[in-house]
């Protein structure tokens, strides 16, 4: 079983790409055996990736909707776990690193259309990086030094911390949500600041505790203006739409024919929420909701 396993990493990479790979045959009768054809697979030690073949490989076979989390700190992540599931997801058959086939129809109806990559950093990690400009001023020389030995490549993370005066302890800048799609924070490294793009919609389903069950493009051509809408269920299974949208430029008349009529054709939502301020009967801002939810969560 331990031959099947290197066997398969090496079709499909056509190289030995990770040591010791377990048997995707074993993997799939644990998953057969311990849940169902709706069950979370969780492996927290997921290696070379071979629980997220095997759910793959399960559901393609049996129907089933399992799907999978993988949780890896080896630096094989990104050269063995990641790849290997981005190859399974298109053929179901390889060999020598290339695929023997296409997956049939059946197949594909059944593999899974999205897989979210997500990269962590510890508290205390983030906490000991979080520097002022006092701090970057005075580190400047010891900074200079440690390249200097390091070589011209190597560089120490840290976080530039700003805080206004408009801005509370979670440094959410209201006014930026104007800009959503926009919304950044200043990172600092080696080479001095750099802008980082911040996802709020899926920080806010975070927060507010949604389980996000569908993501949609709405798009007014009246208004040229494109809106992210969150159609998601919270903790007590309550239907939420939130509406994320650019506003500049935005008039609040055309807005309001295009969501109404839109609505239309969506269904009864228990809570609605939009970021900024719309004429539109039903809405809420999540502006200030936001921001409350990010202190608390610093309490």
């Amino acid at each position: 079983m331990n031959q099947e396993g290197g066997r398969i990493v090496e079709d499909l990479f056509g190289r030995k790409a990770y040591a010791y790979p377990k048997p995707v045959s074993l993997i799939r009768s644990l998953v057969r055996a311990g849940a169902g054809p709706g069950h979370l697979i969780l492996d927290f030690f997921a290696g070379s990736g071979t629980t997220g073949q095997a759910t793959i490989s399960l559901n393609r076979a049996d129907g089933g909707n399992r799907s999978f989390a993988l949780v890896e700190t080896i630096a094989g992540f990104d050269s063995a776990l990641l790849p290997r599931i981005q190859k399974v997801l298109y053929s179901p058959e390889w060999k020598d690193g290339k695929p023997k086939r296409l997956p049939t129809k059946e197949e594909v109806d059944r593999t899974p259309r999205l897989v979210k990559v997500l990269r962590l950093e510890s508290y205390e990690d983030a906490l000991h990086n979080l520097v002022t400009e006092d701090t970057v001023n005075r580190e400047a020389p010891r900074a200079a030094a440690y390249k200097a030995k390091i070589g011209q490549d190597g560089y120490r993370l840290s976080y530039l911390g700003r805080l206004p005066l408009e801005a509370s302890a979670s440094i959410l800048n209201l006014a930026k949500l104007e800009h959503p799609f926009r919304y950044s924070i200043e990172v600092l490294t080696e080479e001095g600041p750099r802008t980082e793009c911040v996802d709020l919609v899926e920080t806010f389903n975070f927060v507010y505790g949604l389980h996000a069950q569908r993501l949609d493009a709405w798009d007014d051509e009246a208004d040229k203006r494109f809106y992210r809408a969150v159609k998601a269920s919270d903790r007590n299974g309550r239907r939420v739409l939130v509406l994320w949208r650019d506003m500049e430029g935005l008039d609040p008349v055309v807005e309001r024919r295009f969501l109404e009529a839109k609505l239309k054709t969506e269904g009864a939502f228990d809570e609605m929420l939009i970021n900024g301020d719309t004429a539109t009967p039903g809405f809420r801002s999540l502006d200030g909701l936001f921001k409350r939810l990010l202190e608390e969560g610093e309490s």
